[in-house]
């Protein structure tokens, strides 16, 4: 008998939908695993030396191991709206709050970068806030980001002064 519950996810998925004795024994799996394996937020090696993360998923190449496009996709849109998040009280946000562009090139460099960007780019970020993207660019093209990823900022900085994607 199939209950309402979504489908399994990941390779072995497919159209099928999980039984109640499938839920019941995924549920149980669930919970065991976070004794079993732990709880780990970042990789580390297990005990074969493997590179794992979470709750023992394996992702070293070298075994076989990787996240699957399903799970590379869930981080980020949980990434980028946390990083969304964290911006939006900013006082420099109203001048992009209406702008994808500019506000994306934003986003991309604080995900490079961190969320807390923004504070060491101070008068980048008050030229933002003044709408001053000709000066926001070139200050950012000072600094040692720029440097350090000449390439990605180029593009950045461009999306930020003109408002078009490049």
């Amino acid at each position: 008998m199939a209950d309402s519950k979504p489908p399994l996810a990941g390779a072995a998925s497919k159209t099928r939908v999980t039984t109640a004795i499938e839920a019941a024994a995924l549920a149980i799996v669930d919970k065991d695993l976070d004794t079993d394996e732990g709880v780990i937020p970042y990789a580390y090696p297990d005990s074969l030396g493997f590179l794992t993360i979470g709750r023992g998923i394996l992702i070293d190449k070298r075994k076989g191991g990787k996240l699957l496009p399903e799970e590379i996709a869930f981080i980020n849109r949980n990434r980028l709206g946390m990083l969304l998040a964290g911006v939006v009280d900013e006082p420099w946000y109203p001048a992009v709050a209406n702008d994808p562009v500019r506000l994306a090139g934003i986003l991309n460099m604080q995900f490079q970068l961190g969320s807390a960007s923004d504070e060491a780019f101070v008068n980048s970020f008050r030229f933002i806030a003044m709408r001053d993207w000709k000066s926001a660019g070139s200050n950012l093209r000072k600094s040692l980001w720029a440097k350090q990823t000449p390439a990605r900022a180029a593009r950045v900085i461009a999306m930020i002064e003109t408002g078009k994607h490049a």
